[in-house]
């Protein structure tokens, strides 16, 4: 909105945010009124779960951000953090406190608990794809 640097630096931030859709309109014409409208009344969509994973051998943990809390979902962002393609990790699952293994489907994924921490590696699963890149599993160990 930069070429309306001269039009709006006679607001200050408080009086363009008080501004109704109509005001934009008429200061700024049709279209880049409704732009700056939309832009200024966005919302930022907060994740329904979040829980943070540390890999082998960092000291540090990754968010893992979860908006619509599907498999394909966490797939994509624990393949990101792991650094290979969401279709190289085959299955994810989840070694409980109690020491047994969990296959993460969308129930065990809906249960895990906000704010939850684990151990993430990844294994192979012994395949390779079409591409001739690595299979693996990703195993997510509570902490």
């Amino acid at each position: 909105f930069g070429m309306h640097r001269a039009i709006l630096s006679n607001y200050s931030g408080i009086d363009i945010l008080k501004l109704s859709r109509d005001d934009m309109k008429e200061l700024l014409g049709e279209a880049e009124g409704i732009r700056l409208n939309n832009a200024l009344k966005a919302r930022s969509v907060c994740p329904v779960l979040t829980f943070y994973i540390v890999l082998p051998e960092e000291t540090f943990y990754r968010g893992v951000f979860l908006h619509s809390v599907s498999i394909k979902e966490l797939h994509e962002r624990l393949a990101f953090h792991c650094g290979i393609l969401a279709h190289q990790l085959t299955a994810i699952h989840k070694e409980t406190l109690a020491g047994f293994t969990v296959l993460v489907d969308s129930q065990v994924l809906w249960n895990i608990k906000p704010d939850s921490t684990f151990g993430m590696r990844l294994v192979s699963d012994g395949s390779t794809g079409a591409n001739g890149l690595a299979n693996y599993m990703g195993v997510l160990k509570e902490m």
